[in-house]
């Protein structure tokens, strides 16, 4: 799954998002469900996220029909890369290869509902049993079209990333010739990052101890430049600019973090939000296609951000504590 992150980056960053009524003839766009399913559709190709995994495809329309296969086809026993542009080859069916079929029961210019029509018994698709329900033709899919909230509202938000480890033959990590941090063979390894970004462009951080080393490793070239504790800044107008964009394009109202139910360690994200008049809260150990991008940039804000220490800091958190577990 992992593989497809850097993919995934570059597919969100091209994709054009929508600001007017989507022309029904096509499915091309960002498609999301209430769930966990996420449908991001651009020229020739597509990714499909379910909750166990991420895919990427090839895609067909045919009618009411949407097909979502690998780029191979069945000859014999083997799969093959299929050469052919015009796809009018006799033994090459796209319900053939590995992928999804759907019947497309309903689709205007805000919703799509899809239904399977395909056996999850060939063997040409490796899938999660937890994807069982993308093969039940019983079932039905409702996606959304992501158009861009022109009109978000932005408060403050609260974003948490917790990470732990155990490396039974230690641990050493280095940026280029900027230095190094060596943890020895067994030790818990835990990074706690927590920022807090509100309308006024402040930001408010707390960092434990491995969490600042990175930090200080990768801005000063020096793991001790920085300590645990509370820190307090101020986002420059192009980074502001740059995460409100990211807010508008990542569907705040259907985003939802994944959960991994083989990881035992507790959810790696979380986000607090206020925005819109609402409050809204997600958990989870991997972030969704849809709000890849966000994710990645409230992870890595704070090392563009010059930060001095604050007690104030620490009084916004607890502020912020006591008004969301109202």
């Amino acid at each position: 799954m992992k593989v497809f992150l850097t993919t995934i980056a570059l597919c969100v960053s091209l994709v054009s998002i929508a600001t007017g009524d989507m022309n029904t003839n096509t499915v091309t766009g960002i498609w999301v469900s209430n769930n966990y399913e996420s449908l991001i559709i651009m020229d020739t190709i597509a990714y499909f996220e379910t909750n166990a995994d991420r895919h990427m495809f090839h895609y067909i329309l045919r009618g009411d029909s949407l097909v979502l296969f690998s780029p191979y086809s069945i000859q014999g026993d083997s799969l093959v890369p299929f050469q052919s542009d015009t796809m009018s080859d006799n033994y090459f069916q796209p319900e053939d290869t590995g992928g999804f079929c759907f019947i497309i029961e309903h689709r205007d210019s805000d919703s799509m509902v899809l239904r399977p029509y395909r056996s999850s018994t060939r063997e040409q698709f490796k899938h999660s049993s937890e994807d069982d329900y993308l093969f039940d033709s019983t079932n039905t899919i409702t996606l959304y079209s992501i158009l861009k909230d022109t009109l978000l509202s932005f408060d403050r938000l609260l974003f948490y990333t917790h990470s732990s480890n155990r490396f039974e033959h230690g641990l050493i990590l280095r940026i280029g010739s900027k230095g190094e941090i060596v943890y020895p063979p067994g030790k818990l390894i835990e990074r706690d990052l927590r920022i807090i970004i509100d309308s006024t462009k402040t930001m408010y951080l707390y960092g434990n101890n491995f969490a600042m080393q990175l930090w200080g490793l990768y801005k000063y070239g020096n793991k001790n430049a920085l300590k645990q504790g509370y820190y307090q800044g101020c986002l420059s107008d192009s980074l502001y600019r740059r995460l409100i964009d990211l807010l508008k394009t990542s569907s705040l109202d259907r985003m939802r973090f994944k959960k991994d139910p083989y990881d035992s360690t507790g959810p790696k994200y979380t986000l607090d939000i206020y925005y819109n008049g609402k409050y809204k809260r997600t958990e989870g150990t991997d972030a969704p296609l849809i709000g890849y991008r966000l994710v990645t940039y409230l992870s890595s804000v704070a090392t563009e951000v010059p930060l001095v220490k604050s007690k104030t800091a620490k009084k916004m958190f607890e502020q912020f504590y006591k008004t969301r577990d109202k």
